[in-house]
């Protein structure tokens, strides 16, 4: 991915967290683990939605329910050929560096007692997606996950080419 796509995603990641930051704070408090019922809110109307944008919502889908299952497998099949993640604290890019971060996250997520991932507010256009998440759970110590975020989608072929993750633990 070229260095100018970086920027205007980094510019659209900063225009997109601005906006939902004072939402991010009661998502949070609302996904606390006492609130296990809490349903997801959208600004996505799922009936004015394009062929391609119910396909990437189904993808993003996906991509929340795995992070209660961990299986592998379907992790795998949703992500494109060459495919980048961009962390909070590093880039990943590869067919073998996305399976080698793919796994690690899988062995990490089935140690976890209870772990939820929600989704809050979701924008969709075309391929591309951005959604803010909140995780709960215990780490296999028993310490407390609660972690909040947002995540921005690139899809390509119906599949995940690029993640971008901005989470606050």
């Amino acid at each position: 991915m070229s260095a100018r796509i970086h920027r205007q995603l980094a510019i659209v990641i900063l225009l997109v967290s601005a906006a939902i930051a004072p939402v991010a704070a009661i998502v949070a408090k609302a996904a606390a683990p006492n609130a296990p019922k809490l349903q997801p809110y959208r600004l996505v109307d799922e009936g004015k939605l394009t062929d391609e944008e119910r396909r990437t919502l189904e993808v993003i889908e996906i991509y929340r329910a795995e992070h209660t299952t961990w299986n592998i497998d379907k992790l795998r099949a949703i992500f494109a050929d060459n495919a980048t993640i961009w962390t909070t604290t590093e880039l990943i890019v590869g067919n073998e560096a996305v399976d080698k971060q793919l796994v690690a996250w899988s062995t990490k997520g089935k140690l976890r007692r209870n772990p939820i991932m929600r989704h809050g507010l979701t924008f969709i256009r075309g391929n591309y997606a951005v959604v803010e998440f909140a995780m709960t759970g215990q780490e296999k110590d028993g310490k407390p996950i609660d972690n909040v975020g947002t995540n921005v989608y690139q899809l390509e072929g119906g599949k995940i080419k690029y993640l971008s993750i901005s989470m606050k633990r």
